[in-house]
């Protein structure tokens, strides 16, 4: 593009949109970055299950504090409209009838869980709103004397562990999962792991338990009932909690696919699969829009980590787009995820897939940690939860200290992450060959 400055509008202000946000601004020259966010604050949503069981747990920032030099628009993203070519603007939509004009649009929008584990919409996403309904939720559980967790995924594993590390065996807690073990997308280490700790700390642990009735209005609140199993076991709870998966926030995609021939068809599978994009992230179909975070379609985690990976993929593509005069040779040079996000060439180009990096806390003092396929159990992977979320909490508030060093320490885990999978890629190539020329 290369004609000046341009206007990239970021809808959403979690892990990716943030980081798209403060990458672009850091060049004020060539980018003006306006970030809109519905809440208008920051919420740490990692450690939110903590909170349910010590409300004074601090999980929020308000967003003007972020230390972030963009606009900040608090407001809730209604529409789009595509920039029809690279000269002239498209348009965001919010509800309350406000339009912005952007040459470049992020969406950010991230998903949707189970209130309260994240925050519905409307009056739910008020900060006095949220803060209520954490306390009303937090007392809820301190009061029920049984408690059944669906899902044995990282949300169901840790919410368990922190009712079983919080009351111990006062209450009847049951964690029932369909699969075979706990977290089943982690190596086998971690869910033997978490089991075990679980069931140590009381927790009835119920595998292949595909939950096949539910108790009214159980996916949308906590509430009691009796859930009834594939099996046909009922099992009763003064509360329910489903985690059983996450909602996509592709909305704001539908209204840019909903008019278009086979329209509805790409919304609806974008609900469920995530928001169609290229390998360099840009939407398919919609010029000067990118996807990234939980909201975007692809095929690696939708951690925290793998955010921030696909966010310097998307600032780096639009940096390109606006400081090269000559579009053609900007498109030609943009960066693919995961590889994109590495400054050094050579493993960007071998890596393949996003390297597998994640905390899950058993309670304060023991945790999961996984390295690709390396699991670190313990107070080490603990205190590693821990020190994300003091990075976090302290780059929101607008710590430059901390976001740099945040910065380092990232960079120095993706090339240690990312060096045994390139070396692994290299490697399958090069024995590929060789037994391709020795049948040749």
């Amino acid at each position: 593009m290369g004609f000046g400055r341009r206007t990239t509008v970021v809808v959403g202000g979690s892990f990716a949109g943030r980081r798209v946000a403060s990458l672009l601004a850091s060049d004020p020259c060539l980018h003006e970055v306006v970030l809109v966010e519905e809440k208008g604050y920051t919420e740490f949503t990692p450690s939110i299950l903590r909170t349910l069981v010590e409300p004074g747990h601090p999980v929020w920032e308000p967003i003007q504090a972020t230390g972030i030099p963009v606009k900040v628009v608090t407001g809730r993203a209604a529409g789009a409209s595509l920039c029809k070519d690279g000269q002239h603007q498209g348009q965001l939509a919010l509800a309350d009838g406000r339009t912005l004009p952007y040459h470049f649009l992020v969406i950010a929008t991230g998903s949707s869980y189970l209130w309260p584990i994240k925050a519905g919409s409307g009056d739910e996403v008020k900060l006095s709103t949220r803060k209520e309904a954490v306390s009303k939720a937090a007392e809820e559980l301190r009061s029920a004397g049984s408690i059944a967790v669906v899902g044995g995924g990282p949300v169901g594993v840790e919410l368990a562990a922190e009712l079983a590390g919080k009351f111990g065996r006062s209450k009847n807690i049951v964690l029932l999962t369909n699969g075979s073990r706990l977290l089943q997308r982690m190596p086998q280490k971690a869910g033997y792991t978490a089991s075990r700790w679980l069931r140590l700390a009381g927790v009835e642990v119920l595998h292949g338990a595909k939950v096949v009735q539910w108790p009214e209005g159980s996916r949308q609140r906590l509430c009691s009932g009796t859930l009834i199993t594939q099996s046909g076991r009922e099992i009763s709870a003064d509360l329910t909690i489903d985690c059983t998966g996450v909602k996509l926030n592709t909305e704001l995609y539908t209204s840019l696919v909903e008019d278009r021939e086979g329209g509805p068809e790409a919304a609806a599978e974008a609900s469920r699969q995530g928001i169609p994009v290229k390998p360099t992230l840009e939407v398919v179909g919609c010029p000067g829009v990118f996807a990234c975070g939980d909201a975007a379609g692809v095929a690696a985690e939708r951690t925290a980590y793998t955010a921030d990976l696909m966010a310097v993929v998307v600032a780096k593509n639009i940096a390109l787009l606006v400081s090269r005069k000559d579009s053609k040779d900007a498109q030609k040079k943009l960066k693919e995820f995961p590889g994109g996000a590495l400054s050094n060439a050579w493993l960007g180009q071998g890596l393949q897939e996003a390297p597998s990096i994640a905390a899950i806390s058993l309670y304060k003092y023991d945790g999961i940690m996984q390295f690709n396929n390396l699991i670190i159990t313990g107070p080490l992977a603990a205190g590693t939860k821990v020190m994300v979320e003091f990075f976090q909490l302290g780059i929101a508030r607008g710590n430059t200290i901390l976001s740099k060093l945040w910065l380092t320490l990232e960079a120095m885990n993706t090339v240690m992450a990312a060096l045994p999978l390139v070396l692994w890629h290299k490697w399958t190539e090069l024995k590929a060959f060789v037994q391709a020329y020795e049948a040749f």
